[in-house]
């Protein structure tokens, strides 16, 4: 008898912990006996900072995979069908065979990022062996050493601030104060963002419409660059994952191959921290793939910060 899907509703708390940029979670279920579709809301695409959609997907992606996971774990055997169409992304619907993961409810409920200090040293050879076995035929994961990446991430995390669009939608999504009617249900924590309750009152300050326009024109918003490169600015490891091809059911599925990587460094005491940035910005993209040596008809898919910290709050959920 097949099991009636609906009751992975209750199940919902665990899914929702999959990764998704500024933690906008823009996934949508809709069950019913037989299968659950998988939509996303597009009033939590971040447009101006993802047009392309390439973040969007890859967190879609994740969680895709984070269902597989937490399903297989409470013993119901969930296979994904990948339709990606507009606002549709694809369906689950039962499989003839238990989903093949080394990876448990747990797992997916420990992963966190962390944007507090990361402690100095690189990346073992081992666990990075670990990490790569997850990786598609077609993907790759590289490793570099987090200050030779530093430059780059202070010139494009610059590029942020200039871009009033992106700051509008970056205002939207922090949570700068308890206060917020949304502050525990998703976006960015000011505890999360390693902030103190003053330091995030001063950022809501200068980050105002009719104020942010002098911090930029003072180019005081330049300090706000400068204040992420600690994360950088010690001997670590930045993790690059590229792939060749790049239309939708690919992103999804690097997606899914992203959130199997980070749980892999999760079991090893490892956290990460996106760098988005740095593949926003054209100029600071193309260096970073002249480092790597990126070949003609690749794409560099997300790059992120990989290491050691002290644990960081857990960020709000929906569900």
């Amino acid at each position: 008898m097949q099991p009636d899907l609906r009751s992975l509703r209750e199940l919902e708390h665990s899914f929702y912990r999959a990764p998704s940029a500024h933690n906008t979670q823009p996934w949508l279920l809709d069950y019913t006996p037989g299968r659950i579709d998988l939509r996303f809301d597009p009033d939590r695409h971040l447009a101006a900072g993802d047009p392309t959609r390439r973040d969007l997907l890859l967190g879609l992606g994740a969680f895709v995979e984070a269902v597989l996971i937490v399903a297989a774990s409470e013993g119901v055997a969930l296979t994904f069908d990948a339709v990606p169409s507009g606002e549709e992304v694809g369906r689950f619907v039962t499989a003839d065979g238990p989903f093949e993961t080394p990876f448990m409810r747990d797992d997916v409920e420990r992963r966190q990022t962390s944007r507090l200090g990361y402690r100095p040293g690189r990346l073992e050879v081992p666990l990075l062996a670990a990490a790569r076995r997850h990786l598609g035929e077609r993907e790759e994961l590289h490793e570099l050493p987090s200050r030779d990446v530093l430059p780059l991430f202070a010139a494009a995390d610059r590029q942020v601030y200039e871009s009033q669009p992106v700051v509008a939608e970056l205002r939207r999504w922090l949570r700068l104060s308890k206060r917020h009617p949304d502050y525990f249900r998703d976006g960015l924590t000011y505890e999360c963002l390693g902030l103190s309750a003053v330091e995030a009152q001063l950022l809501a300050l200068l980050l105002r419409p009719r104020v942010f326009p002098l911090v930029r024109a003072a180019r005081l918003h330049r300090l706000f660059a400068s204040a992420g490169t600690a994360l950088l600015d010690v001997d670590g490891s930045v993790l690059v994952l590229e792939r060749a091809g790049d239309d939708e059911r690919e992103l999804l599925e690097s997606g899914r191959t992203l959130l199997r990587v980070w749980l892999e460094l999760s079991r090893a005491g490892v956290f990460t921290h996106p760098l988005s940035q740095i593949i926003d910005h054209s100029a600071t993209e193309a260096e970073l793939a002249r480092r790597i040596d990126l070949p003609e008809g690749r794409r560099i898919l997300c790059v992120f910060r990989a290491g050691r910290s002290e644990p960081p709050p857990r960020s709000q959920r929906l569900a």
